[in-house]
């Protein structure tokens, strides 16, 4: 019952202000003229008596003040009367809000179009099933990494392995072939994968179907995934284009499935053929051209995965003492490694996007301490009449911040469109997060990241202003 007469109270004070305040005046008023009585009874004139009455209360408006601040719900009212206030006064200085609008926009926006990359890429994850437990497997020479692995290694670790499940290799960087049929000649990129990396990425085609191991058992298989740009663009995206032929430098493949257009992985490649174990790709085991992507078995951890692969390399190196001698393997956790060649860039592109909002904060402030110039006969003339200086400060403060909520909000769609300039860029390498598969998106992550910096820089550009102002003084200013 108390809590529903709070909320009862506070929304009187919200939206029954006006007669809440004629209560008050009808209260007071029946107050100073108690008071005014019982002077009356002991000889003042009517005058003395309501003069002295009214002192005796403190001053009609002050107590009005004060009764105010202790409703419940004050505090949400008097800010909704800054805001309105402030909405007011910005709008009677079009020019300033314009250009102050503008210059925050710029600044928020950057920062927030790269705090979203940087949460996307360094923060989300790369957005594949169990991709926490995921690894890629490369090649090390006494503890350092030295690069891809040999593709006669990756079998034999694949077969002795029990603490990662599901090992798929794939050729460490994109290649590109002509296809040679169809109206004219184009080249396109092609990737090498063995038939089980798209089932340990979760990826299913949208047309046909993936590779299998059958596929590999045949050594030297013809079958390719086509991604679905190069189907639509190719076929006009007919569901006959499954199981025809293709024209690959001159030589015939066979398109078994389609896979979506949201998928991407490590490089850009519009074609994948099979690396299979029978087949001719990479015949030596000195020959290192391969990554493996393995994932951690249930139960186990990655250390215990390092440890038994460490192990099969060095059994390895006993069995072929002239091509694996010192030769072990690395295991990096895919999100690291996806993120490696971009991590200290990103960071540093955030960092450099941070100072140029603080500049933009303060130029800001800047604009606002010459429009203060011009508001001191104002602030002083409302001191001189009692407003206390520390509501003077909330509400130039007020003003900041509803200058940078609205800079937020603009800022906020600038952020979005630099995101989508960038999803348009070449990003091969870099992670395809959520179910849409996009470079980076825009969440409530993003959204609250923008509102909370909008309010941090409305106080931050806006507190030296605002207390500069607020201590003028009406003497100095008529002197002045």
């Amino acid at each position: 019952m108390r809590g529903y007469s709070r909320i009862k109270s506070t929304l009187e004070t919200l939206f029954r202000k006006q007669s809440l305040d004629r209560d008050l005046d009808a209260e007071l008023r029946g107050y100073v003229d108690h008071l005014a009585e019982e002077k009356i009874r002991i000889g003042l004139s009517r005058d003395q008596a309501y003069r002295q009455a009214r002192i005796e209360l403190g001053g009609v408006e002050q107590v009005k003040e004060k009764v105010r601040d202790r409703r419940l719900g004050a505090h949400t009212d008097v800010l909704m009367q800054d805001m309105r206030y402030a909405a007011r006064s910005l709008g009677r200085n079009a020019g300033f809000t314009v250009v102050a609008v503008a210059i925050l926009a710029i600044g928020i926006g950057a920062t927030t179009a790269l705090f979203s990359n940087v949460h996307s890429v360094l923060v989300r994850g790369v957005g594949y099933p169990d991709a926490d437990r995921m690894v890629v497997l490369r090649k090390s020479y006494d503890g350092r990494i030295s690069g891809p692995l040999s593709r006669l290694d990756y079998y034999d670790f694949l077969d002795a392995s029990e603490s990662l499940e599901n090992i798929a290799s794939f050729l460490s960087s994109g290649s590109s072939v002509v296809l040679s049929d169809g109206p004219q000649p184009e080249r396109v990129g092609l990737g090498f994968a063995t038939w089980n990396l798209f089932s340990l990425l979760g990826v299913r085609p949208i047309a046909g179907r993936s590779f299998l191991l059958s596929d590999e058992e045949v050594g030297g298989s013809t079958a390719v995934l086509i991604s679905e740009g190069l189907w639509k663009r190719r076929f006009g995206g007919s569901p006959d284009a499954v199981g025809s032929t293709l024209r690959l430098d001159g030589m015939s493949a066979t398109i078994v499935g389609v896979l979506p257009g949201t998928f991407s992985f490590m490089y850009e490649a519009e074609v994948w053929r099979l690396i299979d174990r029978q087949g001719p790709f990479d015949p030596l085991r000195d020959q290192h051209s391969i990554l493996g992507l393995g994932r951690v078995a249930s139960g186990r951890t990655l250390e215990q995965a390092r440890v038994e692969m460490e192990g099969i390399a060095a059994r390895l190196a006993e069995i072929y003492p002239d091509t694996n001698a010192e030769k072990s393997v690395n295991l990096t956790p895919l999100q690291d490694y996806m993120v490696r060649d971009v991590r200290l860039g990103l960071l540093l592109l955030m960092a450099t996007t941070v100072l140029v909002l603080l500049l933009a904060c303060g130029n800001v402030a800047g604009l606002l301490l010459a429009r203060g110039e011009r508001r001191m006969s104002e602030m002083a003339i409302r001191t001189a009449l009692g407003a206390p200086r520390g509501r003077l400060v909330r509400q130039l403060l007020t003003e900041s911040v509803l200058l940078s909520l609205v800079g937020g909000v603009l800022g906020l769609g600038l952020g979005f469109a630099a995101m989508r300039g960038l999803m348009s860029v070449n990003t091969a390498g870099l992670p395809r997060l959520g179910d849409g598969g996009s470079f980076m998106g825009l969440d409530w992550r993003i959204v609250t990241f923008t509102l909370v910096l909008s309010l941090i820089t409305g106080v931050l550009f806006g507190l030296a202003p605002a207390a500069v102002s607020a201590r003028a003084d009406l003497n100095t200013v008529i002197k002045g």
